[in-house]
């Protein structure tokens, strides 16, 4: 029983950890830079980090045209991207964090 408790405390303090990681990682990032493959929205932070979503979780960047979608703004603390044509932004903490729930079941 107490090995399993132990594991539990671990598994929280494992947790409240990341938790915190994960939290600090996106409290301090800004957007250096956005750009686009054929298949994927990237934005590269002040922190070196490259964040990759395709764009067919973002229907509105998907069905847009490649000269639309090079038509963004920044807001003035570069942590979210708006393009004004689509009237679509996202947030540079959604990125972190976000996964559509189609694919997570």
């Amino acid at each position: 029983m107490k090995r399993t408790r132990k594991n539990k405390i671990k598994r929280k303090k494992n947790q409240l950890w990341s938790g915190r990681l994960i939290e600090s990682i996106i409290k301090n990032s800004r957007i250096e830079q956005v750009f686009f493959t054929e298949t994927h929205l990237c934005v590269l932070t002040n922190k070196g980090r490259i964040i990759g979503h395709p764009l067919e979780w973002m229907q509105p960047l998907l069905q847009a045209t490649p000269e639309q979608r090079q038509n963004f703004e920044l807001d003035e603390w570069r942590e979210a991207i708006y393009w004004p044509e689509l009237d679509y932004d996202i947030h540079l903490d959604g990125l972190f964090l976000y996964e559509p729930k189609e694919l997570n079941p």
